[in-house]
């Protein structure tokens, strides 16, 4: 109804003032339901036009699927990118599942993945009377499906781990890089594999103290480079196929520092040596021993290891680590090495003592003297961490003005919790004042000159249990350092 309807003003049923007579009123009350009516048809067809475009909607998702480039990769392409997101630390938790993920996609996926043999070739498996089945089930089919690649596997266990020691055992000859913590009778079954190990390149072993037993699987290893045993070893005796080593891992067994020196002499072919050294037992060694194809020594233990840097000399030596240097360390044990040595150390490695005050930073300054081409600089501070006094080993550093670590370009932190708060603020400073240097010094006479800015910088909490929190804490106290390359806070 309109008020063309209505050839006068004062007949408009629409004017507030009309008193509408019955007549109009059935007239209005038509014409209100015929336009409630087409409102009804109207959203009636709307409703339907939505589902319509929804469903036309979903239909374009999935014919953009169809079109997307992931399915048009090979085959081979694809399972090589699935090898590239496969974990990197298989200790993880979900590790396993993680490696399946890619065949619970899809059918495509899922054929792709279990035919790409790279993808089952690692494995660590903690084995229990309640896991026992289903590691041996994972076993079984990891195995199947991959190919005649090396293998690679850690196994923990008691006397359970027989029946997945039988089915590894079965393809020994493609072991290359294993870690067995099991009882020593299931050690010894290894003796059958005897002439089977060629594909052997890492040992690792808990259970077993005697040097015969790895020899054996030396002479049916000829790849065999890196060994790490759990147990105390006596290195006397030895046999020639412990020449081939080039990396050995002693540091979960006390030695003292006349072992160290009879393991030194016994494999004279060592590049990379970890060892714990709890005592000053030198047995006989009275003269220096040279070891000029080790360059990385890791040392570790109580305050005596610091006497067997009194008994070597490492003329290659570019990596050490020390452990904890503590206030009453005996330094000029380490500073008298480093001179004998001349080394072009370049990489230094040690622990911060929870507390610490001005002597012990001058103490690593003068440690630090001796290391001129170090390019990176390791500090690992443990579960507590505090400061006697104002100052800093950075801010020591920064004294320095660059000259004493020159080409110093990365530096590493590591904390035990994240209570632990070294000097970030004076870390700071160091870090921009080389990159000012860096930036500003143009003399090529200055003492300044070939100071190297730091590219590279990283926090690491071991036991960070708010990680959230921490990484923005400590990323707002670093944000002026992001000009670095690569800052990393993990």
């Amino acid at each position: 109804m309109t008020t063309e309807q209505f050839p006068h003003r004062s007949a408009d049923p629409l004017s507030p003032n009309h008193i509408c007579s019955l007549s109009v009123e059935a007239l209005v009350r038509n014409a209100y339901w015929q336009t409630h009516s087409n409102i009804s048809r109207l959203d009636a067809k709307i409703d339907e036009l939505l589902l319509q475009r929804r469903s036309l909607r979903i239909d374009r998702h999935l014919l953009s699927t169809l079109l997307s480039p992931v399915r048009f990769l090979p085959p081979e392409l694809l399972g090589e990118i699935f090898r590239y997101c496969l974990p990197q630390d298989y200790d993880e938790s979900g590790a396993h599942k993680a490696v399946m993920l890619p065949s619970h996609v899809c059918k495509r996926w899922r054929d792709v993945a279990l035919s790409t043999p790279a993808l089952w070739t690692n494995m660590v498996l903690h084995v229990t009377d309640k896991t026992l089945e289903s590691q041996t089930a994972l076993v079984t089919d990891w195995v199947s499906r991959s190919g005649n690649l090396p293998l690679s596997f850690t196994l923990r266990g008691r006397e359970n781990v027989l029946p997945i020691m039988a089915v590894l055992f079965q393809h020994c000859a493609r072991w290359q890089h294993i870690n067995l913590s099991v009882p020593l009778e299931t050690l010894q079954c290894l003796e059958a594999a005897n002439g089977r190990l060629q594909r052997l390149e890492t040992l690792g072993i808990d259970g077993c103290n005697s040097p015969s037993w790895v020899e054996q699987i030396l002479e049916s290893a000829p790849r065999l480079r890196k060994v790490s045993v759990s147990r105390k070893f006596l290195w006397n005796g030895l046999n020639d196929s412990w020449a081939q080593l080039t990396e050995l891992d002693a540091s979960c067994a006390s030695y003292s520092v006349g072992d160290c020196l009879t393991l030194l002499q016994a494999v004279g072919s060592l590049q990379t040596l970890r060892v714990s050294v709890n005592s000053e037992v030198v047995e006989g060694h009275l003269r220096l021993v040279f070891s000029y194809p080790l360059v990385s020594l890791d040392v570790c233990g109580t305050g005596a290891r610091w006497m067997l840097f009194d008994h070597i000399t490492l003329p290659n030596i570019r990596d050490l680590s020390v452990g904890e240097i503590e206030g009453q360390s005996p330094v000029s044990q380490l500073i008298s090495f480093l001179q004998r040595s001349s080394s072009f150390l370049q990489r230094f490695s040690f622990g911060v003592p929870s507390a610490v005050h001005s002597s012990w930073d001058n103490k690593i300054i003068q440690i630090l003297e001796y290391t001129p081409s170090l390019h990176t600089l390791c500090l690992a501070y443990g579960w507590s961490y505090a400061r006697r006094n104002e100052g800093s080993i950075f801010e020591q550093l920064k004294l320095q003005g660059g000259y004493l670590i020159p080409k110093l370009n990365t530096i590493s932190i590591s904390i035990g919790n994240p209570s632990v708060t070294p000097e970030y603020q004076a870390l700071r400073e160091l870090i921009l004042s080389r990159r000012s240097t860096d930036e500003t010094n143009d003399d090529p006479y200055s003492i300044m000159s070939g100071v190297e800015p730091i590219q590279k910088f990283t926090v690491v909490c071991i036991d960070c249990w708010d990680n959230t929190t921490w990484h923005e804490e400590v990323s707002q106290i670093l944000a002026p350092i992001q000009i670095v390359d690569t800052l990393q806070i993990v």
